[in-house]
């Protein structure tokens, strides 16, 4: 099957010949004004033709250098306030100012309960095979495993009811919610800038947190509560 743009391209090659054919049976009928009506139709069909043409060539090459994300490993330690990730891209075109970001979701999808963002770190190892924290926050194409970092202190809730420094822990937002709850689950995206935009990958698990003799826990989960196919099923978490 021929790709669109080299369809758009025939389609231009076949009204070109139609209009061709045309200008002599356009002549002998209409002398001079059917000759430079059939131009002006001509000339109108051709840019048209070549603006959708641009388009489709556009569209491919922003195709191309579109960023395939995915999650590879997720772990959340020192008491929930640190969280490493590694984040691959299996895309032609890199990935900037990737931003972690945690929906809290009820047991039966309701939500998001709370939103917690911030942006990651990526980190590199150096020549003495020290691992370092860097202000970079990218992922190149064909990159796979990156390791990047976030800890509390940059983790900001969002949508929460309350604006006090306590609530910028993201341990305290996750405690605060399983106060009300036994079981509370994290909807983990990334948000990141492209060459031609901005997108949103989301990951094909959640967090589940609980909360034991006052200590939390989490672990990675396969259910999704916030889809219904999901919140209808009877396995639950």
């Amino acid at each position: 099957m021929l790709p669109n743009r080299w369809k758009t391209a025939a389609g231009i090659l076949i009204v070109g010949f139609v209009f061709v054919s045309s200008i002599p049976i356009s002549y002998l009928r209409y002398g001079s004004v059917g000759l430079e009506s059939i131009s002006i139709i001509a000339t109108s069909v051709l840019t048209l033709g070549l603006v959708v043409l641009y388009y489709e060539q556009h569209s491919v090459l922003k195709a191309q250098q579109e960023p395939h994300l995915e999650i590879t490993e997720f772990d959340m330690f020192n008491e929930l306030q640190s969280i490493d990730v590694r984040i691959s891209n299996f895309g032609g075109g890199p990935a900037t100012s990737l931003k972690l970001v945690i929906e809290f979701y009820d047991l039966d999808g309701t939500g998001p309960l709370d939103t917690a963002s911030g942006l990651l770190r990526r980190i590199e190892t150096d020549s003495s095979v020290m691992d370092h924290v860097t202000l970079s926050s990218s992922v190149r194409p064909s990159e796979v495993g990156i390791e990047f970092e976030i800890t509390s202190e940059s983790v900001i809730p969002m949508g929460s009811t309350s604006t006090s420094y306590s609530q910028r822990s993201l341990g305290r937002i996750i405690r605060n919610n399983l106060d009300e709850r036994d079981v509370l689950y994290g909807k983990v995206k990334i948000e990141y800038e492209s060459v031609f935009s901005e997108g949103v990958y989301e990951a094909d698990f959640s967090l589940k947190f609980t909360k034991s003799d006052g200590e939390l826990k989490y672990e990675t989960f396969s259910y999704l509560p916030w889809n219904d196919e999901y919140a209808k099923s009877s396995l639950g978490g």
